[in-house]
């Protein structure tokens, strides 16, 4: 090789060696920027030039031409990448779960006080009292100054249980469009990169870094999946849906739902039935046609079902606000009157209610006269369950299951909020309920002992209750009481929906507890003890094991706990799992400063030898030229 071939190579190792240090210098300036991936640089050696060719050497005469940079690549595994953001996500899902626990016993007051306890165990309290003196002024004002306690306290817990689903909404709504702009920025910097590394001279490294932080950001909102395709792009499906395409982004939509509180239903446009456009030309889309998420899965991780903080925020959340007719089954009652005239009530059922109403016919059947003949139960191949009979008017009467209560609390079981309003609803419901029942019962068996009776009835002759509805009329021109109607909501006696007697509130001694001939009603002041004390109730229709009111909310909370001890318990443990993997991650991708200021004093040396190389060289042509040449 001539000696200006020889310079040549020396050049390449000092611009080589230059580069080397350029990049150490970038990994260094970096080691605290978050995302960032250190970057490594690969040599490779330039063409040899063969001097001979000959088979029977051991070896082939060449000379190198230097060498050069092939690759500054990112060094990244993508096993532990894919491990990571699927964890990330896992730990999203729970972190928005526990936080919905944490929050639904902060507004009990379990965290700073049991407000709520203290108010039913204050009714509590008033009926023990009014049961060892009914006909006492001070009694009977003590319970309806806490029944109004109590209405105020349930008002409360529940509006802030709304406010929170109101809040989860929100957090929706500000998730979807976050991933619909990672989405958009993951697409920007797939054409970005592929720009750049279309001439194969050099790594967008920088812009790889900025797309697989939005990728690990992403992963932590939703279940991603992710492949590269042939020019470089990264594929993205989200929930099983094709996200980011080469060509386009699949943005996710939100659409408002006003029957239920305007609760945001999350769908894909691009595979949504379109339903016309507005007023002002944007598409309308039916989002029960496309939604994102499939709840009829059982989340687990084992199903890869619980992950995504997304998930987690609609899951909590849930599609309506929650109430006691969750907990209860739907049923028709059809009466034939024989004329062809039929009228239909929509009912709603617990197993008990069930229960008792076939034990009534039953028993009634067997009374002399029969009160109720031709009784029979059937299952039709849908297995939709009918009870018939025919009532003492003569009247055929159906009873048809429509959903049991079983069925019924599936669909808001999985729901943190959901599930904790109808439960706290079905307390509210069960107090209220109770209390007007003995006071119903104790205006009807006076009515029935003597027909002109007024006990336990206001001026207009309708029984006197303790809780009313605030948006339906309670009794109708003959006196009985509007029954509540599953598919109307102001109906229920719901913890939005009562007040206590405005009449009784004024004057307290109206609830009387003074029978017609003078005699100290005890009965009924010990029915008001019986309904608190006789266990009849189950929290909800998976559990078996009948409570009385009084244990309701100790069982309530309980359960509450428990829910609250799995989730941090999960939330705890992928917490660890992912700063144990991103532990492992980082001893890859992240900047060590011992090891670059290692590689610096290394290409450093590379550099020096290179320029003592030319030096030497340069020495020799100087020789040659002015001591030889002469």
């Amino acid at each position: 090789m001539s000696l200006f071939g020889a310079l040549y190579v020396g050049t390449s190792g000092l611009q080589s060696s230059q580069e080397a240090l350029n990049v150490v210098a970038h990994n260094v300036t970096n080691t605290d920027t978050q995302g960032y991936v250190r970057q490594q640089v690969s040599y490779n050696t330039r063409e040899y030039n063969s001097l001979t060719k000959d088979i029977t050497g051991v070896s082939q005469k060449q000379t190198g031409l230097g060498v050069y940079i092939a690759e500054v690549r990112q060094v990244r595994d993508r096993f532990v990448d894919e491990s990571y953001r699927n964890q990330y996500g896992r730990q999203g899902f729970y972190d928005i779960s526990s936080d919905a626990i944490e929050e639904i016993q902060e507004v009990m007051g379990e965290l700073d006080g049991p407000i709520f306890y203290e108010s039913m165990n204050s009714i509590w309290s008033a009926i023990e009292e009014l049961a060892k003196d009914p006909d006492s002024e001070v009694c009977q004002s003590m319970l309806i100054q806490y029944a109004q306690s109590f209405v105020e306290a349930a008002h409360n817990v529940y509006k802030d249980y709304s406010d929170y689903q109101d809040k989860l909404n929100a957090k929706i709504k500000d998730s979807v469009d976050r991933i619909n702009e990672l989405g958009n920025k993951i697409y920007d910097l797939n054409e970005k990169i592929r720009g750049i590394e279309a001439g194969g001279i050099e790594n967008a490294n920088d812009y790889k870094d900025a797309l697989n932080q939005a990728m690990d950001e992403l992963a932590n909102l939703a279940n991603v999946t992710y492949s590269k395709d042939y020019y470089g792009n990264v594929l993205v499906r989200l929930e099983n849906h094709d996200f980011v395409t080469m060509n386009r982004v699949n943005e996710m939509g939100i659409k408002a739902d006003e029957e239920n509180a305007g609760f945001y239903e999350v769908y894909w446009p691009d595979s949504a039935k379109m339903l016309g456009r507005d007023n002002y030309g944007t598409p309308i889309y039916d989002a029960d046609t496309a939604p994102v998420f499939d709840f009829s899965i059982e989340i687990s991780a084992s199903k890869n079902t619980d992950v995504g903080a997304l998930k987690a925020l609609v899951l909590a959340r849930g599609d309506h606000r929650g109430n006691y007719t969750d907990l209860q089954g739907k049923m028709k009652k059809i009466v034939d009157d024989g004329s062809g005239n039929e009228t239909v009530t929509d009912l709603s059922y617990t197993e008990q209610d069930l229960a008792d109403i076939l034990s009534d016919i039953k028993t009634g059947a067997q009374q002399t006269p029969p009160r109720y003949t031709n009784f029979s139960e059937n299952t039709d191949r849908a297995g939709t369950k009918y009870y018939t009979y025919t009532d003492e008017a003569g009247r055929n009467v159906t009873l048809q299951v429509v959903v049991s209560p079983e069925d019924n609390y599936a669909k808001v079981a999985d729901s943190v909020m959901m599930n904790t309003m109808a439960e706290f609803d079905g307390l509210v419901h069960s107090v209220v309920t109770a209390i007007n029942q003995a006071l119903l019962d104790a205006a009807e068996n006076a009515t029935l002992a003597k027909a002109d009776s007024n006990y336990m009835r206001d001026a207009a002759g309708n029984p006197i209750l303790l809780f009313e509805r605030t948006s339906c009329e309670e009794f109708d021109s003959t006196h009985n009481m509007n029954a509540e109607d599953p598919t109307d909501s102001h109906t229920w006696f719901s913890a939005l929906n009562i007040c206590v007697n405005k009449d009784l509130l004024q004057y307290p001694t109206h609830l009387g507890l003074v029978k017609d001939d003078g005699s100290v009603d005890y009965e009924t002041a010990a029915t008001f003890r019986d309904a608190f004390t006789k266990a009849k109730y189950v929290l909800n229709p998976t559990l078996s094991n009948q409570i009385s009111i009084q244990d309701y909310y100790s069982n309530f909370m309980a359960q509450i706990a428990n829910s609250g001890n799995v989730y941090q318990s999960l939330k705890k443990n992928q917490e660890l799992t992912v700063n144990q993997i991103e532990g492992t991650r980082q001893g890859s991708i992240g900047v060590s400063t011992d090891e670059e200021l290692s590689n610096m004093i290394k290409f450093q040396n590379a550099y020096n030898a290179s320029s003592r190389f030319i030096n030497v060289i340069d020495e020799c042509t100087e020789h040659i030229i002015t001591q030889l040449g002469s």
